[in-house]
């Protein structure tokens, strides 16, 4: 019975099966929402808050060398930083944007509160 049990698994395994995947040289578009570009950002932001200002400042430098991440927290900042970027930039391109109009002291209280990590200390 048991030989009866193990040729029956080597049948199974020696099935082909066909599976997509995605070639790593690929471009797609994906359309998602404002609120997904909002949660991403949130996201990052928290992450920057549990990880503090100095690490956020040194992964952001490192990420300008194109050193390959260390960790799970540099890879993680810098894949949101690259789909923040993205959807950002895809916004703007078809002209999905909106503009408001704020002083300089309004804007830096808002990446303050945002935690941009934008000071008035000099």
């Amino acid at each position: 019975m048991e030989d009866m049990n193990e040729e029956k698994a080597k049948e199974i395994l020696s099935q082909t099966v066909k599976i997509p995947i995605v070639p790593f040289e690929s471009i797609f578009n994906i359309e998602v929402s404002g609120f997904f570009l909002k949660r991403c950002q949130v996201l990052l932001n928290a992450i920057g808050r549990e990880l503090g200002e100095p690490e956020v400042k040194r992964i952001i430098e490192k990420l300008k060398t194109k050193e390959g991440p260390a960790n799970t927290a540099e890879e993680t900042v810098w894949i949101l930083i690259g789909l923040i970027d993205a959807m950002e930039k895809s916004a703007y391109n078809n002209k999905l944007t909106t503009e408001v109009e704020m002083t300089a002291e309004d804007l830096l209280k808002t990446l303050q509160n945002n935690n941009f990590g934008a000071s008035t200390e000099s």
